[in-house]
């Protein structure tokens, strides 16, 4: 039997379409989706709540620590408020932090700590990184909702798959509360992730897994590295990350993670005193606002009292709240603005 070509094209043309009908998206295009959902969400209005549990009690336990944090996006500037109860199940003292955080070009912190014996004033501090999508880890676990996850070095998800050296979407689909998810698996400088995507839901993970080890970096520190290397506390060996019993919602038509529970694991050289180290937290999103264009009532500046004359004590390239400012590194606050020392 003669095939004319025009019948063999045809052939060709429906046996290719079968399988890319077969084939699942790659994990970069899943990831895609997901970068999508969070490019609409530039101008935002939301509250947290962040609970920390003690590893040494039992399920129903209370949480060692509370925060809640309303938080303001309008662009490139971001707003945090941030107040923070420590629960005397786990302290003699309770202690109650207020802490406003601008973040724009520089990260501008303020922070009044109320405790017995402690005078109310504010605490200044600028923040200050060669490579500015580090501000990302101010939001804490707030930045998960934005596809930034912890010790990736503020590097969107869809950048950490983008630039894996291996990365690959397993065959079989896995059923997460009634979706249908694909599996996205990857290594990189960052370690291994591992993402259960929902396709229907913009892109988004309802189970995030992450594996580091020896060799592999937890935001700018080489795990297993030499403690002297490191001034602000022991590298530890490996960390295991898992993000779990993730909800997600819908706001005008763009869909967000609303809440998730957090668990880290970290091990650390025998030498240390420190051997383990195990957390769990637990984030809600209690309220989500999104706005189509930047909002026209939005003040970022603190609303707490900062005297003229204040300290500001700058951290050049420094984790958030950790290490020490040099000799004479400081500037001043002066009607609002910073303004270098005199005779600097």
């Amino acid at each position: 039997m003669r095939i004319t070509h025009g019948v063999l094209a045809a052939v060709i043309i429906a046996a290719a379409t079968c399988v890319c009908a077969d084939e699942h998206p790659t994990a970069v295009d899943l990831l895609k989706t997901f970068a999508n959902s969070v490019n609409k969400m530039s101008c935002v209005r939301f509250n947290t709540r962040e609970s920390v549990y003690p590893t040494n009690l039992g399920d129903g336990r209370s949480p060692d620590l509370m925060t809640e944090t309303r938080i303001l996006r309008d662009g490139v500037q971001w707003k945090l408020d941030t107040r923070q109860n420590t629960s005397p199940t786990s302290a003699k003292i309770v202690t109650h932090v207020w802490r406003q955080t601008l973040i724009e070009r520089d990260v501008l912190q303020a922070e009044i700590v109320d405790a017995e014996q402690v005078e109310r004033r504010p605490r200044l501090s600028v923040y200050r990184n060669d490579r500015p999508e580090h501000y990302w880890r101010f939001l804490g676990l707030s930045a998960i909702v934005f596809g930034r996850f912890p010790g990736d070095g503020g590097s969107p998800i869809w950048g950490v798959v983008r630039d894996a050296s291996t990365r690959d979407v397993l065959p079989k689909a896995v059923e997460i509360d009634g979706a249908v998810t694909y599996v996205v698996k990857c290594r990189g400088k960052y370690g291994e992730h591992q993402l259960w995507i929902d396709p229907k839901r913009g892109g988004l993970p309802l189970r995030i897994e992450i594996q580091k080890q020896s060799g592999d970096l937890n935001d700018d520190e080489q795990l297993g590295a030499l403690a002297a290397t490191n001034q602000d506390g022991p590298t530890a060996n490996a960390i295991s990350i898992r993000i779990h019993n993730i909800k997600l919602n819908q706001r005008e038509g763009v869909h967000f993670i609303a809440a998730f529970d957090f668990e880290l694991s970290a091990t650390y050289p025998s030498e240390n005193t420190m051997r383990m180290l195990d957390r769990k937290q637990e984030c809600r999103v209690t309220s989500m606002d999104m706005f189509s264009k930047p909002t026209t009532d939005a003040t970022f500046r603190f609303d707490m009292q900062i005297p003229n004359g204040t300290r500001v004590e700058v951290f050049k390239n420094s984790r958030l709240g950790t290490g020490s400012t040099a000799s004479g590194d400081s500037e001043i606050w002066i009607d609002g603005k910073l303004q270098k020392s005199a005779g600097r």
